[in-house]
């Protein structure tokens, strides 16, 4: 049972390991994906037969920068025992990563956050939320294709996207976007 739980929390790193927006890079500062997983819940339960373990009440999941915590943790395997999805669930579930040097924390946030480990999609869904460096993109529901490196928020009867992306201050190395007619 012990080698089952340090498993499925090792499995339960990939969501750890994923990025919210297409214009977040995985050079983290400290390699947190080296970091071990720690994993506190109220309670746990696995069913070896249906290859689902569930990690329930107050929820945290810590590797390193990388946080989430939700009211519920499931995790999934298929047939072969390898690791399928994940979904975290709350009001809402709360992730954050410090994605490179020098970024703000990424923060994202929905009511159920959603991973397909072989299509490598993540899904936030339910007033789903992210921000990083006051930057802010609100929808019903956020997709983040890993292999595309593309986000989208789909169509939604429960409400429309919103993005607020913040003026950046650029000093005089920066490039500039207009050339000089001089």
């Amino acid at each position: 049972m012990k080698s089952l739980v340090k498993q499925a929390m090792r499995y339960f790193g990939v969501l750890l390991l994923t990025g919210c927006t297409s214009t977040i890079t995985m050079a983290n500062e400290v390699n947190d994906s080296q970091k071990p997983i720690n994993i506190t819940s109220n309670t746990f339960s696995y069913d070896n037969i249906k290859g689902i373990a569930i990690y329930s009440g107050n929820v945290l999941a810590v590797q390193g920068s990388r946080q989430l915590k939700a009211d519920e943790l499931q995790l999934y395997r298929d047939n072969r025992g390898d690791p399928d999805k994940i979904i975290a669930i709350g009001k809402p579930a709360h992730y954050q990563n410090k994605t490179s040097a020098g970024k703000p924390l990424l923060r994202a946030q929905a009511n159920n956050i959603e991973y397909d480990l072989n299509k490598q999609m993540l899904y936030l869904i339910g007033a789903a939320q992210v921000e990083q460096g006051g930057d802010r993109y609100q929808a019903p529901r956020i997709e983040y294709n890993q292999l595309t490196d593309t986000v989208k928020s789909p169509p939604s009867e429960q409400g429309r996207t919103t993005i607020t992306i913040q003026p950046r201050t650029h000093n005089a190395s920066s490039p500039t976007l207009i050339p000089d007619n001089k």
